[in-house]
């Protein structure tokens, strides 16, 4: 498993699947915290995994996050 972390000019659909097309391979699996603009993940042949977060301080203690 691994973690790819790097700034994005915003989160809209369009940017999203820009970053993936050039950062990851097909079939790589996306873990998102839910915003709708993660799902354009699957048009460059990903996964999305999605886990609603609801925001704040607590959401840094899931699991899935650290």
């Amino acid at each position: 498993m691994a973690m790819n972390m790097n700034v994005v000019k915003g989160f809209q659909a369009k940017e999203i699947e820009r970053w993936t097309t050039g950062h990851l391979t097909a079939g790589s699996t996306v873990v998102s915290d839910g915003l709708a603009c993660f799902s354009s993940v699957k048009k460059a042949g990903c996964a999305h995994v999605s886990i609603v977060t609801g925001g704040g301080p607590e959401c840094v203690s899931l699991e899935e996050f650290t």
